[in-house]
């Protein structure tokens, strides 16, 4: 099997969500939205995603998160995904706080901030995020 770069960030959102899965309190909106993903509709999914944010599903807003800052579909936009992993991340999302470091220290799509990458590096780390 080739992997094509779409088809490694879908795999790395797939996998992002069966992490996330067993954090999120309340798994509708995740449900439907991954079972869109899954059928390869891409805007159907984030929209039925945002609303899970909208509901404060912290899982979601991880998911769009790894969805914009992979580029899923046609859905790359690293700013956008380095919002939504804020979300998750005050949330306290662990994959969320990680992935905000991760923001934070290489600078795609926020400006690069070491300190504030630290912060968030660990209390990834503090919420077991290894």
């Amino acid at each position: 099997m080739i992997w094509t770069c779409s088809r490694l960030a879908t795999f790395i959102v797939l996998f992002c969500l069966a992490l996330i899965s067993v954090e999120s309190q309340s798994l509708a909106g995740m449900k439907e939205g991954m079972a869109l993903l899954k059928a390869g509709k891409h805007d159907a999914a984030v929209i039925e995603l945002e609303k899970a944010v909208a509901d404060g599903e912290a899982g979601a807003a991880e998911l769009l998160g790894e969805i914009f800052y992979f580029g899923v579909g046609e859905s790359k936009n690293p700013e956008r995904g380095c919002d939504f992993f804020e979300i998750a991340a005050k949330a306290g999302v662990a994959s969320a706080q990680h992935n905000l470091a991760g923001c934070f220290h290489a600078g795609k799509g926020w400006k690069t901030d070491f300190a504030q990458s630290l912060v968030w590096y660990r209390k990834a780390m503090g919420n077991g995020y290894t």
